[in-house]
């Protein structure tokens, strides 16, 4: 490289000198342009700018693999399980009335749009959920197909999932939610938990009370081993109980109430720690209850921990943030509570839920954000770029100010059996099903974790943290 000194330059004739500046001037202007238009370049491509030829890119991007039209039975609660006689994979419509009480239920094929059997009287008014419904699909016969677990009218009811004839039914006042309880204390088959708004009742195999306890009002219940002994415990609200209904800790002075909550070993010292969405700041918890750290949230809504950020042993914790002033915030933190990224404006009501086999032979775990209002679903990766779209034009609304989306929601697991998960984007009108549109080649390098029978699936909730 030729170098020139300043006084080499000033030693210059007038127009020599004048003639050099333009050329430097020239130089710089056309590095600028070129830099300007590779950034647009990448940012038309989606998120933040990455390394030309990113495998990530390459290996993420949604197509449509199926759509489901909806009739009168449509409904924004849905379920997921193998129903009908044969056993097909298939969603569970759940029809409810302004009092929450369940008025139909319709198990549909999602591989032929058949309605396998419907229960009660679908009303296309009755599609709205406000809060969590209490529904589940789970073997609960344990004859290898699904069944139908649902409250209604002062009664917990289980359901055959091949015909909807009745198989059990109890008395029990109706709880805010269901959660399928697999302990070991009933010889391998799993007991109910009625989460209510004022006490958690754990139903053994015939629907027998085997312990109730006073508690406060959250939404979701979360099994979890915290001890390692196989024997998972049970979080409900700010109370961990042992399968007996023991109680280990209690954490009521962390906030209003638990929205949400995920457990696993973040900081990678070998225990389990426990996450939670306070409705304030969202906490990680050592698994004797003790605080390791907060958040910032105003209003901390879903969380969740994941391998966002691949090749290191530590975990990361994304939560929502319903905070009104700001519409809607995703951020992720490090395993000891640093703040690596936020993105703003995603809607008072956004959803989140981690996504972790979305990428072919990979351990990298994706946050699908959906219900943003301003947005489609995206899928978001460890350092806040967006690595997918999946448009749901069923969701489309249109306003004062233009297209916006409506209320809609997101499941997910395997239903190819590729190892991979697929994306279930649903409202009362239709029913998409998304893919990765990259190749599977050669076998997967991980476990099928994600098909059914599953306990996130088994155990959906509209308040998503382990989910």
């Amino acid at each position: 490289m030729v170098r020139l000194s300043a006084r080499a330059v000033y030693s210059l004739s007038l127009p020599s000198q004048r003639l050099l500046r333009g050329v430097l001037f020239l130089f710089i202007v056309t590095a600028l342009v070129l830099g300007v238009s590779a950034a647009q370049a990448q940012s038309r491509k989606g998120g933040k700018p990455r390394a030309k030829g990113s495998p990530l890119r390459s290996l993420s991007a949604p197509k449509v693999l199926r759509k489901l039209d909806l009739k009168d039975f449509g409904s924004q609660v849905v379920k997921f399980g193998r129903l009908g006689s044969a056993g097909a994979l298939s969603a569970l419509f759940v029809q409810v009335n302004y009092d929450r009480e369940i008025t139909c239920l319709t198990a549909v094929s999602l591989d032929t749009s058949e309605v396998l059997w419907q229960l009660g009287t679908p009303d296309a008014s009755n599609y709205k959920a406000t809060s969590e419904i209490p529904v589940q699909v789970f073997d609960w016969n344990e004859d290898g197909f699904d069944d139908v677990i649902f409250a209604q009218s002062g009664s917990v009811a289980v359901v055959n999932g091949a015909d909807a004839s009745r198989l059990a039914s109890v008395q029990a006042e109706t709880p805010y939610s269901i959660f399928v309880y697999e302990t070991e204390q009933f010889g391998g088959s799993a007991g109910l938990v009625l989460h209510g708004r004022t006490s958690t009742t754990l139903l053994g195999p015939n629907l027998s009370v085997v312990w109730t306890r006073p508690n406060e009002f959250s939404h979701f219940p979360m099994a979890m081993d915290v001890d390692d002994d196989d024997e998972p415990e049970l979080l409900a609200g700010y109370l961990l109980f042992r399968s007996n209904g023991e109680l280990i800790w209690d954490r009521r002075d962390l906030g209003a109430h638990n929205d949400a909550s995920d457990f696993g070993d973040v900081d990678c010292d070998g225990e389990r720690d426990v996450a939670i969405a306070t409705s304030g700041k969202s906490a990680l918890l050592k698994r004797d209850g003790s605080i390791l750290w907060r958040g910032v949230e105003n209003h901390s809504q879903h969380i969740t921990m994941g391998s966002f950020l691949p090749g290191r042993c530590e975990r990361q914790i994304a939560t929502i943030d319903r905070d009104p002033g700001e519409s809607g915030i995703l951020r992720l933190y490090g395993h000891r509570g640093k703040l690596l990224w936020e993105s703003r404006g995603h809607g008072p009501k956004a959803m989140m839920t981690r996504i972790d086999d979305w990428i072919p032979q990979s351990e990298e775990s994706l946050i699908l954000v959906f219900r943003s209002f301003t947005q489609p679903p995206m899928l978001y990766d460890g350092k806040g770029a967006v690595v997918g779209k999946l448009p749901f034009p069923p969701a489309v609304v249109r306003g004062s100010k233009g297209a916006a989306y409506g209320k809609h929601y997101a499941q997910h697991f395997d239903t190819d059996g590729d190892g991979r998960e697929e994306i279930l984007l649903y409202n009362e009108r239709a029913l998409w099903v998304y893919g990765n549109s990259a190749a599977v080649v050669g076998a997967s390098n991980k476990k099928p974790s994600q098909a059914l029978p599953n306990p996130r699936i088994f155990n959906a909730t509209f308040y998503m943290g382990m989910q």
